[in-house]
């Protein structure tokens, strides 16, 4: 059985915002492995991890059984959590507002 899901339908502005956290992100992790910081770091979430797409997976020598940390586990959020999160990341709510 296929699994169901709902389109989600976004405004200009709020593809806008994930337009601009996209590439922030981006910048933030390129600025990492510029850095130096090129730990392999996959996540978990149900029963999908990050290996299940990764191209390299055949050569990077990631175990959850070896590594001492494991996968990071991705939480299931809200999406009014997740745009709130956004949101605080891009400055468009202050940290002071954000903890309210």
């Amino acid at each position: 059985p296929q699994p169901t899901w709902e389109p989600i339908m976004y405004g200009t502005r709020q593809l806008e915002m994930l337009s601009d956290y996209t590439v922030k992100e981006n910048i933030r992790k390129a600025n990492e492995i510029i850095e130096g910081n090129i730990e392999i770091n996959p996540y978990i979430k149900g029963k999908k991890t990050g290996c299940d797409y990764c191209p390299y997976k055949s050569i990077c020598g990631f175990s959850a059984d070896l590594s001492k940390k494991g996968f990071r586990r991705l939480a299931n959020l809200e999406d009014k959590i997740i745009w709130h999160n956004i949101k605080t990341t891009l400055g468009e709510i202050s940290e002071e507002e954000s903890e309210d």
